[in-house]
């Protein structure tokens, strides 16, 4: 009988032991981990802090008719036009090239490069009366799809239409530089398939154009693309 109490004790005693160190593991990574995060939410206040004050010592460091920079104000570029030869104030690495001018800079400290935007097409010249009815709820019947994003295309039904009369366009984010979503009839509830841009769209009530992956910038009453890839608007309309 002794010798079981003394086996039980032992055993008691190794149990007692390695549960310690389980929960001096856990609270020593819970530790660990609390102080991970919040030395990553300090360093992230620090960098929207830093990209704050970067942003406030933006301005336009170039402009032309068809171009436009915008950078710290430090920031040197040269414009090149063909057969012109003058002295670098830059780094002179090759921002932009057409053959008929070059923008010459620093790669590692790059500007934002925004071109003029020339539309093809108004929207006053494609009209369409605006819907003044009653709302009508989504019928989520008519796009299965839609129905994992009930409660964005529920709050956004009570919103006038923003396309071709009696249309609402209503989108969300798919990633970087991705909208995705669904086109909404306010007039009798149908949700039609939506389009996907990487720079958003651009609609009016009152017009049946749209203009996708618009992204325009506003600078001293101009309109203004910013230049990439795909930042090229493309058009379409409603009959």
């Amino acid at each position: 009988m002794k010798a079981i109490k003394i086996l039980l004790l032992i055993g008691l005693s190794i149990f007692v032991i390695k549960f310690g160190e389980i929960a001096l593991r856990y609270l020593s990574e819970d530790y660990r981990n609390r102080v991970r995060v919040k030395a990553w939410n300090k360093g992230f206040r620090e960098f929207q802090e830093e990209e704050s004050e970067n942003e406030k010592k933006k301005d336009t460091i170039y402009q032309d008719e068809e171009f436009l920079f915008i950078a710290n104000k430090d920031v040197k570029v040269d414009v090149i036009r063909k057969g012109e030869q003058k002295e670098l104030k830059s780094k002179g690495d090759t921002l932009f090239s057409d053959g008929y001018v070059s923008f010459l800079g620093d790669l590692d400290n790059e500007p934002e490069i925004f071109i003029r935007y020339h539309p093809r097409y108004k929207f006053e010249d494609f009209p369409i009366d605006v819907y003044e009815g009653e709302l009508s709820s989504p019928d989520f019947s008519t796009n299965k799809d839609a129905k994992r994003f009930v409660t964005r295309i529920t709050e956004e039904s009570k919103r006038r239409p923003n396309f071709a009369g009696k249309l609402n366009f209503i989108n969300w984010g798919c990633g970087t530089n991705c909208q995705s979503g669904v086109i909404l009839n306010s007039a009798t509830g149908e949700i039609y398939k939506g389009i996907v841009t990487a720079w958003g769209f651009n609609s009016k009530p009152n017009s049946r154009l749209l203009i996708v992956d618009y992204g325009l910038f506003e600078n001293k009453e101009k309109e203004w693309l910013p230049f990439c890839g795909y930042c090229i608007p493309k058009y379409g309309s409603v009959h």
